[in-house]
């Protein structure tokens, strides 16, 4: 990944506010990279030189840096604040998380779906939390034999939410179909389309970092 370079010339204060923008809007021009904190400066130095404040949206940010973690990591979910194991999985597509009781309904003419979510997966004393989420949609999963209790192949339509978790110092908000995963070793499972541009797995390692939340800024 190129970035822009910094000018480190000595200038007057109107010279380097000048040469600044003129230094950014060549770097976007040529597809560099500036980092977000430079592009709120950016946006003070042309409203001083009377350039549009438009012109800071022709350069590119920075995106977060992908995290390297293991195939199996700890999860916090939020707002229940409470750990659990998930495996990072590259060959599924869509994140998974165990449910049970999964009702379907509608409230002021939204779909919602009612589901319980246990934190002790493979426990004899699985305690459970009601949750009521929005419908996002419907998934279409193909099942093999074995995959659920008295099913064979065919597909399974499982309703997907939207639900928090903390991983690795990050928050996240993403959509998980429910399903019964009492037959699977691990209760949450996090797919392609969530790792996708996040995280990239070390199927070598495993539990490589806390099951923390990000730390609020004071």
């Amino acid at each position: 990944m190129i970035r822009c370079p910094r000018n480190r010339v000595k200038l007057g204060y109107s010279q380097m506010v000048i040469s600044f923008v003129r230094q950014a809007l060549i770097c976007a021009r040529n597809g560099l990279l500036i980092r977000p904190p430079f592009r709120a400066v950016l946006l003070a130095a042309l409203a001083l030189t009377g350039v549009p404040a438009q012109a800071a949206d022709e350069v590119p940010t920075v995106k977060p840096r992908r995290q390297i973690l293991g195939w199996l990591e700890s999860v916090r979910l939020m707002p229940w604040d409470e750990r659990v194991r998930a495996k990072l999985d590259t060959g599924a597509k869509s994140n998974s998380i165990h449910a049970i009781d999964i009702e379907r309904f509608e409230r002021d003419g939204k779909e919602m779906v009612r589901f319980k979510l246990g934190f002790s997966h493979g426990s004899d004393d699985n305690p459970t939390v009601s949750v009521e989420r929005p419908l996002v949609r419907e998934v279409a999963i193909k099942m093999r034999p074995g995959d659920a209790a008295d099913e064979g192949e065919g597909v399974d339509e499982r309703p997907a939410v939207k639900l928090s978790f903390c991983m690795a110092g990050r928050r996240y908000q993403e959509v998980f179909t429910l399903a019964d995963r009492s037959n699977f070793n691990y209760s949450v499972l996090l797919g392609r389309d969530f790792l996708a541009e996040k995280i990239l797995v070390d199927p070598g390692r495993t539990f490589t970092r806390k099951a923390s939340c990000p730390v609020a800024k004071k």
